[in-house]
């Protein structure tokens, strides 16, 4: 099957219908993501729940379209796109660290249990954090949360429910000790490809470049604090990012093993079955076979509690070992623009955009452009459109600009000059 071919396919297919209604998504009341996260994780359902629901083919293919317009910073076409799997795509603005994130969120109606996705579109590192496991793996979300935003990481993906809230088993290979023992759920999202957390990877796949993903997990049975993988247990040179991370981690006092060092002996929690490393490292069945050989794009943490709830050295490491991409990504879209009428004139407002330079303006005569530039280097975030005819309706866009390009536009904002 070609995935491209079919989601763009699908991708014309959602505009041309339109049977969806979509509300211009606005901006979450959260000040921090760590809030965001916090609030989050309480409404995960739990294990016992059966709260997971296993989406069509069909449905996994449109979200991993729907995900791409949303990594290309595009939120109107991605709220838009996101509609139709029951999807708000909402802005959060970090007030502390001075960023402008992209979220997209399950809606509580027809909730199915099937993810939270967090983009930075202006990332400082082509790596997206993973969170399988948010309620299992105490205090990951919290810990992935805080990497995302120490590292400057390109996107956050987190499950939709607890690993072991289905009770139906999962066909991908492997046991577990969890959740009773046996077969691993289909609640589980590293160890079921049928779910949204596999799409989203196989989409970030197929960005140029692909970025790395990291799989962030907590154990308490392995005889170090931190344990790393490639996800496959086969040795690899000290120059292997896996093995780099560990080197880090040992010299700033770090109890650090790894599964592909062969001086460490005794790790048992390798990720070798976990379907998006066998997917990274180039399965051609995630589900069914692990992969033989490492792509050097994923890497499998397992960390004990202490680790988790302060992972300070854990970033001090990664932020040395994988070093700034250096073509960051152009700014997010303004958020929260405003239209508010005066006398043959309107003022227009929106919110900081982090990264930006400067901010152009554009104006058009029908809701949903086109729109035309009006303002070019803008450098506060208001604008007044003065000499404007009495009683006709005027729509507007803005855009964030910076030495990495243009952003998307902003959600429309209209108003009628008085």
């Amino acid at each position: 099957m070609n995935r491209k071919r079919d989601r763009s396919l699908w991708l014309c297919g959602l505009f041309i219908l339109g049977q969806v209604q979509v509300e211009a998504q606005g901006t979450l009341p959260d000040a921090s993501l760590a809030a965001y996260v916090a609030l989050l994780e309480a409404r995960i359902p739990g294990a016992g729940t059966e709260a997971f629901v296993e989406p069509s083919a069909g449905e996994r293919a449109a979200f991993a379209s729907c995900l791409q317009v949303m990594l290309a910073g595009d939120a109107p076409g991605a709220a838009a796109c996101m509609a139709l799997l029951n999807y708000d795509v909402s802005f959060l603005n970090d007030v502390g660290y001075g960023r402008t994130y992209l979220v997209a969120e399950e809606r509580s109606s027809g909730f199915r249990g099937l993810g939270t996705y967090i983009v930075d579109p202006a990332f400082a590192r082509n790596i997206v954090i993973a969170v399988p496991h948010p309620l299992y793996d105490v205090n990951t979300p919290g810990e992935s949360q805080q990497i995302f935003q120490e590292i400057g990481a390109r996107a956050l993906f987190m499950a939709g429910t607890h690993r072991c809230a289905d009770s139906a088993p999962s066909p991908c290979t492997g046991t577990t000790s969890a959740c009773g023992g046996g077969a691993y759920r289909i609640s589980d999202a590293a160890h079921f490809d049928r779910n949204f957390m596999q799409a989203a990877h196989e989409a970030v796949l197929e960005l140029t470049p692909p970025p790395r993903a990291f799989n962030v997990h907590g154990q308490s049975s392995e005889p170090v604090d931190v344990v790393l993988s490639d996800g496959t247990t086969a040795s690899a040179p000290s120059s292997a990012d896996v093995n780099r991370l560990r080197d880090s981690l040992l010299a700033r006092g770090v109890s650090a093993g790894s599964c592909n060092w062969q001086g460490d002996a005794g790790l048992n929690l390798c990720g070798t079955s976990n379907t998006q490393g066998s997917l990274y490292n180039g399965s051609t069945d995630p589900c069914g076979t692990p992969a033989a050989a490492a792509s050097g794009l994923f890497l499998h943490l397992e960390q004990k509690r202490a680790i988790r709830d302060d992972p300070s050295l854990l970033i001090e490491a990664l932020k040395e070992v994988f070093s700034l991409d250096g073509a960051t990504q152009v700014p997010p879209p303004p958020a929260g623009l405003t239209a508010t009428a005066g006398k043959r004139r309107i003022l227009l407002g929106w919110q900081a955009s982090s990264g930006a330079e400067s901010y152009n303006v554009k104006r058009g005569k029908e809701a949903g452009g086109p729109y035309s530039v009006i303002a070019q280097g803008v450098s506060s975030t208001t604008y007044t459109d003065a000499g404007l005819t009495k009683g006709v309706t005027y729509h507007y866009v803005v855009t964030a600009v910076s030495s990495s390009g243009e952003s998307a536009s902003s959600d429309p904002a209209s108003a009628a000059a008085n």
